[in-house]
């Protein structure tokens, strides 16, 4: 687990208790955690949810990093539009509960459907 808390950041932080961290470390460890099962499927929802911009950039470098290192996919839940356009390659849009979207950008950016629209901002 020491190598997992190096790779994102916390090394030297083994020792505290999740408690005593901040919530962007809080949510670090959940990370390392994850990793280092090293699954063929990891799952985040709203992984930047209440974390200031330099942390959520961190969460999402992080990340990106896994994604890279492990070759797995990565699943993410977000309203975070303009860091998920840089990180994933298809997108499901959900409205409701259902899909009403899934492609590339580009194809959700050609979609005709005003909700996949307002969803991206285009």
């Amino acid at each position: 687990m020491k190598t997992a808390l190096d790779s994102v950041g916390l090394d030297g932080r083994q020792e505290h208790a999740i408690s005593a961290l901040s919530g962007g470390m809080q949510r670090r460890v959940a990370i390392a955690r994850a990793a280092v099962a090293k699954p063929n499927l990891l799952l985040f929802d709203d992984p930047s949810g209440g974390l200031d911009p330099v942390t959520t950039s961190r969460i999402f470098e992080l990340i990106r990093t896994i994604q890279n290192e492990n070759d797995n996919t990565v699943v993410i839940a977000s309203h975070d539009i303009d860091r998920l356009v840089k990180l994933c390659h298809i997108f499901h849009v959900v409205d409701h509960g259902k899909v009403i979207f899934s492609g590339t950008l580009n194809e959700a950016r050609q979609s005709t459907d005003d909700r996949v629209k307002v969803f991206l901002d285009v």
